[in-house]
């Protein structure tokens, strides 16, 4: 993984799995927030998690980590606000 911001977006069961997972292999370090479609930053966690609305437009890498049941729903959020990588 190269060094470039990587977001996961998500924070259930399985967006913490897959940050555990990726933590086991030594690229935990990348990830640097957990985002959210609604909801309200918090930052009381092992990485904060951000709304999707206040979540910069940049070259990061962002990692869908949802059930399959609301992917097409989440991909569709993440067009609509500026994020196709």
């Amino acid at each position: 993984m190269d060094e470039s911001k990587v977001s996961v977006y998500g924070a259930g069961y399985v967006a913490k799995r897959f940050y555990k997972a990726v933590c086991e292999k030594g690229h935990g370090k990348n990830i640097d927030s957990f985002v959210v479609t609604n909801g309200k930053r918090d930052e009381s966690g092992e990485l904060p998690i951000i709304p999707i609305s206040e979540l910069p437009v940049d070259d990061r890498l962002i990692c869908v980590a949802v059930h399959e049941s609301i992917l097409e729903e989440i991909t569709d959020t993440l067009k609509k606000h500026g994020f196709y990588r």
